[in-house]
């Protein structure tokens, strides 16, 4: 567009439908930006802790979290969708993080890596087979290795999944 968006408060509507509010930041003539177009009624997102693997070295505690990240698409129609989880951060380089492995490939997407992957962000496209429901859920695991401090203690954080643009 030619036009400047001024950050500030936004509703969403599609079809005349209400579909959700939340902020825009501004954006500049050209630039793009993502806007949540609210929930896709035919998916269904969820994220298990499979294992939790715990021992101290020295000063240091290791800990080892093995998630299943699972989406169920209740739909006839193939979804792609983009899964986002976050890695755990201290302040500080307090905790050490490192993403030991995953089932599904790491989206390689420049602008993700280059801004949200430095921060602890984790990010796959994934494409959500039809009818993909129940014990045949589209889903795959990922281990991630915290080292920090033995006298520290850790809380966890949340997966969020959207569909992909």
């Amino acid at each position: 567009s030619t036009l400047v968006l001024l950050s500030g408060p936004a509703s969403t509507y599609v079809d005349g439908q209400f579909v959700g509010h939340g902020e825009v930041p501004t954006v500049t003539t050209g630039e793009q930006f993502i806007v949540g177009l609210g929930i896709n009624s035919s998916l269904r997102a969820r994220r298990e802790l499979l294992s939790r693997q715990e021992s101290v070295q020295g000063g240091n505690r290791s800990v080892e979290f093995t998630y299943r990240l699972s989406i169920e698409n209740f739909s006839d129609a193939r979804i792609p969708v983009r899964m986002i989880d976050r890695l755990p951060s201290g302040r500080d380089h307090e905790i050490k993080t490192t993403l030991v492995s995953s089932d599904a490939k790491e989206t390689q997407d420049p602008s993700f890596l280059k801004a949200d992957r430095k921060k602890g962000m984790l990010r796959w496209d994934v494409d959500v087979p039809p009818r993909s429901v129940g014990l045949e859920a589209f889903g795959f695991n990922y281990r991630s290795r915290l080292e920090f401090d033995k006298g520290m203690t850790i809380t966890s954080v949340l997966a969020v999944a959207s569909a992909a643009p």
